[in-house]
């Protein structure tokens, strides 16, 4: 998260943050990418949020889930 954050940041015009939302989820694993693609986020925050949960529960190596 902190990378996409950071990548984001060095752009020299401001992204709409519903863009920034679909391109985290777009950039994950596919074992989290689906399951987030079925909900709707009002915020990269909430998404992030439930990235955290999915890989927790689907037991991914704590390197997979970089946050």
């Amino acid at each position: 998260m902190q990378r996409f954050k950071d990548t984001i940041g060095k752009l020299i015009y401001p992204i709409d943050p519903n863009p920034q939302r679909d391109w985290f989820i777009k950039a994950l694993l596919p074992l989290t990418q689906m399951p987030l693609t079925q909900h709707k986020f009002e915020t990269l925050q909430d998404a992030l949020e439930k990235k955290t949960h999915i890989e927790v529960m689907a037991g991914y190596p704590h390197e997979y889930r970089g946050g």
